[in-house]
């Protein structure tokens, strides 16, 4: 199962009311044969702009990041199930993509996080297809 992540912009409720919210959120997503890897609470924040739900317009919000694991054919229900729900004022699923070793050669990459300044390769000299790959407007003069 591929790993996506669930972020809610939930309205400005009571405690009470707002855990039962993030509830049945986790609940729908556990119904659909999911496993939930982690909650984690953003706060409560005003939003960066007036968002408008079917409720009204909304100046705060809590912000609530859920990740988990999900078939992909069970995804498209989760959306629309969430849209429905009038608690929750923004919502959206994107996928989490796990980098490996592997991708860090591709990269260039000295350390973790620390690429080189120049990546080209002194030792053997370019070739003018080589230079044309590198410079795109090679030759042109303006």
């Amino acid at each position: 199962m591929p790993a996506y992540e669930l972020f809610l912009i939930l309205k400005n409720l009571p405690r009470p009311e707002l855990v039962q919210s993030i509830k049945r959120g986790a609940e729908l997503i556990l119904k659909n044969n999911g496993v939930i890897r982690s909650f984690e609470n953003l706060g409560h924040r005003t939003l960066p702009y007036r968002l408008k739900s079917k409720e009204g317009n909304h100046t705060e919000g809590n912000y609530m990041l859920i990740k988990f694991d999900l078939p992909r054919n069970h995804v498209p229900n989760v959306i629309s199930e969430i849209q429905k729900d009038a608690d929750y004022i923004r919502s959206g699923i994107t996928p989490i993509t796990e980098f490996e070793d592997t991708y860090e050669a591709e990269c260039k990459c000295l350390e973790k996080g620390k690429f080189m300044k120049n990546p080209f390769n002194f030792e053997k000299p370019m070739t003018t297809w080589d230079k044309k790959k590198v410079y795109k407007n090679y030759g042109l003069r303006l």
